[in-house]
């Protein structure tokens, strides 16, 4: 009979391939990342301005294969986000603009900062996602 066995990765890309390479797949880790990016736009979401309420609930969060993703379907969202211009059509003042959040020594005005805020929740939700896959596939028996 074969000894212990000892896996050592460091993010979430060698965690990815060590599975792999042991035929475990990655499915379970998805509720992680759709957790992750909930809690990030919770937090983002106390952070942005309400004038009409349309760009805070332009954003979602997902989950996909490789992380957590937000996202929203405002045009402007990104401008609003990071700074910068966006072209206004049919008008005579062409350009609308937004100082840039780098400029004003930000990475950007609110889901960065939120992720940041976050940082701890979010290692705790990966660390229990982590714990449960490796308490289900890899115990000893």
């Amino acid at each position: 009979m074969a000894g212990p066995v000892a896996i050592q990765v460091q993010g979430l890309k060698e965690l990815r391939k060590a599975c792999k390479q042991v035929g475990v797949g990655m499915d379970q880790l998805k509720e992680a990342h759709q957790k992750a990016a909930v809690i990030v736009l919770s937090a983002a979401w106390r952070r942005m301005p309400r004038v009409s309420g349309a760009l805070k609930s332009s954003y979602r969060a997902s989950a996909l294969q490789t992380g957590g993703k937000i996202s929203s379907r405002l045009a402007y969202a990104g401008v609003s986000e990071f700074g910068g211009t966006i072209p206004r059509y049919h008008s005579r003042k062409r350009t609308h603009h937004k100082p840039t959040a780098s400029s004003r020594g930000l990475d950007s005005y609110y889901v960065y900062p939120a992720a940041k805020e976050k940082e701890s929740e979010i290692i705790a939700v990966y660390d229990g996602a982590i714990d449960q896959i490796l308490r289900e596939h890899f115990r000893s028996k």
